[in-house]
């Protein structure tokens, strides 16, 4: 009776997370309007311009060509120029970018200046030297009488028009812990249902718990961005890009569903050890180190290089110990009790 009801509070938390998920994105999510240049207009190469939901400019990017220089800076400046010009910046990271269609991936370096509240200015190099500058609201001396704040019909008087508009949209959602409950919740269900009924041991169960790891992931997964396609009114979206996102998105969800795949085999094993505890504890250990090293392996595939992926991993260790936590916990409902009895008896 009392699982019943578990199962039944999961099924409104799980509609309650969709239902947020469909909400948020159609209620609170920043949509703005991306036109794109192509770097064609001006020898300053405009190459983008952003404007915010009321139709004004709050970003723009340039990849300047020859001589020309914006707030002092040249098409031809290295790194060291910038700094000697612009002082030290707020932030400098490195990313990898696929040269066109030939997926030959340079090596980017990212550096950031902050510039009021809310003022970014962003340079990119490439071989370097400068590639890309990008500015983001505040008041920047912008050439060619462009200013932040300006009308689209501002913008296309004097750059013409875009080559292509896109609507590209800017959030954090912020109830990714219950995303987590919803998702670890129906991982354990699917795992012990099928656990139950084929009484499998040794390695084909770990199989089985990868493979419901990584389907139920790729579900939950596709159903979040399905509703948030549909909130902003194109379902069709997630369908027309679905490969080529889940292709790029395949290799972390295959590390993620290989950890928490062995998290759930191991818990099957750790009663049986003749040190339970201590055995938990290293089970524990393992988890976050590989964790850890799969989060900066999975940056480090969606473009960022090295070491720059390892405060982020770092800063996700908390957020993974209470993953495990919580498989620990469903593990103990479902299964029984006596399997995850943690004692030296």
């Amino acid at each position: 009776m009392k699982l019943k009801l578990v199962i039944y509070l999961v099924i409104i938390l799980t509609v309650m997370m969709l239902g947020l998920h469909y909400l948020y994105n159609k209620y609170f999510v920043s949509y703005s309007e991306y036109w794109d240049y192509g770097g064609r207009k001006t020898p300053y190469g405009v190459s983008g311009v952003i404007f915010n939901m009321k139709g004004r400019m709050k970003a723009i990017d340039f990849s300047p060509k020859g001589n020309v220089e914006i707030m002092g800076i040249r098409a031809d400046d290295t790194l060291e120029d910038v700094i000697r010009k612009l002082g030290k910046p707020s932030r400098i990271g490195k990313m990898r970018r696929e040269e066109g269609y030939s997926g030959k991936k340079t090596v980017l370096t990212v550096v950031e200046y902050n510039r009021g509240k809310r003022g970014l200015i962003g340079l990119i190099f490439k071989d370097e030297r400068l590639d890309t500058i990008f500015f983001s609201g505040g008041n920047p001396a912008l050439p060619l009488g462009l200013k932040m704040g300006m009308k689209q019909e501002e913008v296309r008087k004097i750059l013409g028009p875009p080559t292509k508009m896109e609507t590209p949209r800017s959030s954090t959602y912020r109830f990714g812990f219950l995303d987590s409950i919803v998702e670890y919740f129906w991982i354990v269900f699917l795992y012990s249902l099928i656990r139950r009924r084929m009484r499998l041991k040794g390695f084909p169960l770990f199989l089985i718990a990868f493979f419901v790891f990584l389907f139920i992931s790729a579900i939950f997964d596709f159903l979040t961005d399905l509703l948030c396609d549909i909130a902003m009114g194109s379902p069709r979206l997630v369908f027309q890009g679905f490969f080529s996102l889940y292709s790029q998105l395949f290799l972390p969800f295959l590390i993620s569903s290989i950890i928490g795949g062995g998290v759930l085999f191991s818990f099957e094993h750790i009663p049986f050890s003749k040190r339970p505890k201590q055995t938990f504890l290293i089970v524990l250990l393992v988890y976050l180190v590989l964790s850890f090293i799969g989060s900066a392996f999975s940056q480090y595939h969606l473009g960022v290089e090295l070491p720059y992926t390892l405060p982020t991993a770092l800063l996700q260790l908390p957020y993974n110990l209470l993953y495990f936590l919580l498989l620990f916990l469903y593990i103990y409902i479902f299964l029984p009790k006596q399997t995850l009895k943690l004692s030296t008896n």
